[in-house]
């Protein structure tokens, strides 16, 4: 009798510990199949805290009268679980919606954050938030409820069954049994959150899927930079969907993408090149289009156009980095290799706004910064996904399978990637657009693209508007400072406009769609009302920047190169220049800077050095 007493205690408490590991969460997110939602719109921010350093907060925002219906199917009790954070006064209210009805669940109202937490019965049918005044829905999200009470019940009777069967008290044997493996099970959790930061970057891509906002390895903070790069990293990048994905923008489900897993790897200044030289024949500077974090480094457009030219391109692009940081590494790293030419690549996506940034963040003498933007974290996640045990053992497993996925993505990249291959019949003459991601046929292949909504919302200014921004004003000062310092050295400066996705793919779009078709498609990025950009808007100030960069250095006398004709031709011709579901150029786009570099340079780097 005793032993199956035993048994049955045993199998009871497995049961109650699955039961609390299998308490899932399950996120409300807007681009979720099914959900309607009127004057709302979403976005992800790190917030706080210091151990980790942040966390991933998704947020909902709505307008003076916001409401949201979210698909739901609840199998058991359950709560729904948010943190209103009114912009003023705010009243909200839960309902539930189905069969014909629909009953409110909670009310309440705020005038300063306060957390939410409302039971929720079993039900299908629509989970209905609302808000009477602006209001941000602070990571909602609906949690199952751990059931408990029948499980102790029944231990406790096996407790009272044993007593009487023993004289001695097998409960007790049991929980002590229970007690020490799960003080061993936790002494060995907290160990892996100690040591977290040092058990590889597989572990914290797994942490940060959970929206854990633990820092990047490969990234320092710096004083005189902000962050940059480390020198002397060797590891492996691997790139799943594109920002505009990641960033909430466009649903995972509709975006097209290849996975892409490369050698990561900075030399002994910080940056991506297989080693320093000296010297070099041109210093090439910029942003993520420079570095190219997306894709293996001897695929962008530095490495490109060594190959054209025949001669050593030094890249020394960062992500992220603006006018002011580009002009500090060429004083810093750069001119001392002596370049004959340097090229500084000018994105137009963001680099005023950088210039900004970068300069409050020189003048914020240590206040802190207003909260970085996130990204989306894992919609579903049961409370075995937060161990970091779970973690160590599926970042484990990743790197075992490594070999084959990498095998997989050498031969997608052998097939010339997702932009370069043909459409089918249905699909090469068409034109459609199906939540942020357009569909166009040209050239017998079916080109699909979103488009990155802060980029196209830039196309609100014009140059008056764009040079009348703080943002130019540096820029301006920066350029000149760098012509000075390469004059000085004996080196051609020469800028190279990259423009964003949007200004080269809208003559495309506007060929492809009505003009109605085409605004109701934009709106799908600008979902609260009037914040849509009219298309006459959009057409007016698409070449604003290209326009005022070039004059500038036809005033200063700096060589200049525009990249959106040659881009606009290849996507005419069927091509993607710039990754499907991000923002950043394919390797196509890389292609044609180099080659059109290639053309202006050649003279330079060949011509007799100036004295």
């Amino acid at each position: 009798m005793r032993p199956l007493i035993r048994v049955a205690q045993g199998l009871v408490l497995l049961l109650l510990v699955r039961n609390f590991f299998y308490v899932t969460t399950g996120r409300l997110y807007l681009d979720g199949q099914g959900v309607e939602a009127s004057s709302a719109t979403e976005r992800y921010v790190v917030e706080g805290g210091d151990s980790p350093p942040g966390r991933v907060v998704p947020q909902i925002l709505t307008g003076e009268d916001g409401r949201m219906r979210f698909p739901v199917h609840i199998g058991q009790p359950s709560t729904v679980r948010f943190e209103a954070r009114p912009a003023g006064r705010a009243s909200y209210e839960i309902a539930l919606v189905g069969g014909g009805t629909r009953t409110v669940v909670a009310r309440g109202a705020a005038e300063r954050a306060v957390a939410v937490s409302h039971s929720l019965p079993p039900f299908e049918g629509s989970l209905e938030l609302a808000s009477h005044g602006a209001m941000t829905w602070a990571d909602p999200r609906i949690v199952r409820d751990f059931r408990f009470a029948p499980h102790l019940a029944a231990l406790a009777a096996l407790a009272a069954l044993s007593l009487v069967v023993s004289r001695r008290v097998m409960a007790l044997e049991l929980a002590l049994l229970v007690a020490s493996t799960a003080a061993a099970v936790g002494a060995g959790e907290a160990a892996l959150r100690t040591l977290a930061p040092r058990l590889g970057e597989g572990l914290l891509a797994e942490r940060r899927a959970l929206g854990e906002a633990w820092p990047n390895p490969r990234w320092q903070e710096t004083g005189r930079y902000g962050p940059r790069l480390r020198a002397n990293v060797e590891t492996f990048a691997e790139v799943g969907p594109g920002d505009i994905v990641r960033m909430g923008f466009v649903p995972p489900r509709v975006a097209p993408f290849q996975p892409r897993r490369f050698r990561f790897h900075t030399d002994a200044e910080g940056f991506r090149n297989e080693s320093v030289r000296d010297p070099i024949a041109v210093a090439a500077l910029g942003d993520s289009f420079t570095d190219a974090m997306t894709l293996p480094v001897e695929r962008a457009w530095p490495a490109r156009l060594e190959a054209r030219l025949g001669v050593a391109v030094q890249n020394y692009g960062t992500a992220g980095f603006g006018p002011q940081q580009e002009e500090r590494v060429l004083e810093d790293f750069a001119l001392r290799h002596r370049p004959r030419v340097a090229v500084v690549a000018f994105f137009a996506g963001n680099d005023l706004f950088n210039a900004e940034s970068f300069d409050a963040f020189e003048r914020s003498a240590g206040r802190p910064a207003p909260a970085p933007p996130g990204w989306r974290v894992k919609e579903t996640v049961a409370r075995f996904d937060e161990l970091y045990t779970v973690s160590l053992v599926r970042a484990a497993a990743g790197r075992l399978g490594a070999h084959w996925r990498d095998a997989g993505v050498a031969r997608a990249d052998e097939g010339g990637g997702e932009e370069d291959r043909p459409a089918p019949a249905s699909d090469a003459a068409s034109a459609s657009f199906d939540r942020g991601v357009f569909t166009i046929g040209v050239a017998g292949r079916a080109l699909r693209f979103a488009l990155m909504p802060p980029y196209l919302n830039t196309l609100r200014f014009s140059a008056a508007d764009l040079r009348a921004r703080r943002g130019w004003a540096l820029t301006e000062r920066s350029l000149e400072r760098m012509q000075l310092r390469c004059r000085a050295a004996g080196t051609e400066l020469v800028v190279m406009f990259v423009p964003f996705k949007s200004q080269v793919y809208l003559p495309l779009l506007s060929r492809s769609l009505p003009p109605g078709e085409l605004e109701r498609a934009l709106r799908f990025y600008f979902p609260e009302p009037g914040s849509a950009i009219p298309l006459e808007t959009l057409a007016r100030h698409r070449l604003a920047q290209n326009e005022l960069l070039g004059d500038l250095c036809a005033r200063r006398g700096i060589a200049f190169l525009d990249l959106t004709p040659a881009l606009e031709a290849q996507v005419a011709a069927g091509r993607n220049v710039y990754i499907p579901d991000d923002a950043h150029w394919s390797e196509a786009g890389h292609d044609v800077a180099a080659a059109a570099l290639a053309e202006l340079l050649r003279p330079l780097v060949r011509s007799p050095p100036r004295s």
